[in-house]
């Protein structure tokens, strides 16, 4: 069991990690999204680097993959049985593995082995987990993020409030379902992770030198 929940974690960091924005941009001959803005490979810079449909699409993408991972993880056993690997019986939907897929995923997006351990900054892979296996706290997280980002016009600040306020409904949600803490902490850790790589931004913000940004 441990060999095959192994490989379920690698295949969710590896989902992650696939490097969207770049592929997007060597598809639609745009520039580099690492040499211009921000140099993040997320959908807010290749936004600034190809407009609002290529923006988009690095979000659905980069939430997509999340979803996939998550998918994948619930759905492992069946798949195994597919490919003829057994596989012991084990609960792989329950809350603190879909937990544990989304933190895996969310690490591999951030921190993508091909790409030397820079990536992005996990929020639309963070949602599109949130999906799969907690649509309540995905959409409120969607509209605090759009809320935000219409008063503010800063991505940075709609995406890191978006995502703890997600996490805190999320944990809201978890704890009247009576789960255990692992579903907790694990959710927070994604989001530790998500303010961790908008720190740069954040002392930006605190010096009155972010940036604004108009879609």
């Amino acid at each position: 069991m441990n060999g095959i929940f192994i490989f379920i974690l690698i295949i969710c960091y590896l989902l992650g990690s696939i490097p969207f924005g770049l592929i997007i941009a060597h598809l639609f001959k745009i520039q580099d999204p690492r040499n211009i803005g921000s140099g993040n490979i997320g959908a807010t810079n290749m936004t600034r680097s190809g407009g609002r449909f290529i923006g988009a699409l690095t979000f659905l993408l980069d939430a997509g993959k999340g979803s996939l991972a998550v998918i994948f993880g619930k759905h492992a056993e069946c798949i195994l049985k597919i490919i003829n690997i057994e596989a012991q019986p084990y609960e792989f939907t329950n809350a603190p593995l879909c937990s544990l897929f989304m933190l895996f995923a969310i690490i591999g997006h951030t921190f993508p082995i091909w790409l030397r351990f820079k990536g992005g900054k996990g929020v639309s892979t963070f949602f599109g987990c949130l999906l799969v296996f907690d649509i309540f706290s995905f959409l409120f997280g969607i509209l605090t993020w759009i809320i935000v980002f219409y008063i503010k016009k800063i991505a940075s600040i709609a995406s890191v409030i978006s995502t703890i306020s997600s996490c805190v409904i999320h944990i809201i949600f978890i704890q009247s379902a009576s789960y255990d803490a692992v579903s907790i902490i694990i959710p927070v850790v994604c989001v530790c992770v998500i303010t961790l790589k908008h720190i740069s931004n954040i002392k930006k913000l605190l010096t009155g030198r972010e940036s604004s940004f108009i879609l």
